[in-house]
């Protein structure tokens, strides 16, 4: 994935986690907030004052359990819009996303 990342885009993440089933991860599996523990232990990250973006309820629902501060819905077509996991808020593109996401990292 991140070589993909790198040469389509020319820019690739800190790390990718993942529940694969194996063994002693048990807590990664969504909507298990061990996931974003382990990232967040691991990259000193301040949930409380951190941003998540999802498509399904399990990350929605994964962000809130973890104590995330803000949690953005990323919606693709009009069958998916009724959800059951409310977000903070809701967007139907990435270029909304990242605008979303500009305008909360800037916000005083």
């Amino acid at each position: 994935m991140q070589e993909e990342l790198n040469d389509r885009y020319g820019c690739c993440f800190d790390a990718i986690y993942a529940f694969t089933g194996v063994p002693g991860t048990e807590s990664w599996e969504k909507p298990n907030p061990g996931m974003i523990e382990q990232a967040c232990n691991d990259h000193c990250i301040e949930p409380s004052i951190s941003i998540m973006a999802g498509d399904q309820d399990r990350d929605i629902e994964m962000a809130q359990k973890a104590g995330i501060g803000s949690t953005v819905r990323v919606v693709y077509g009009a069958e998916h819009r009724s959800q059951g996991i409310l977000a903070d808020q809701t967007v139907f593109s990435i270029s909304e996303l990242v605008l979303t996401l500009k305008k909360q990292i800037m916000a005083p």
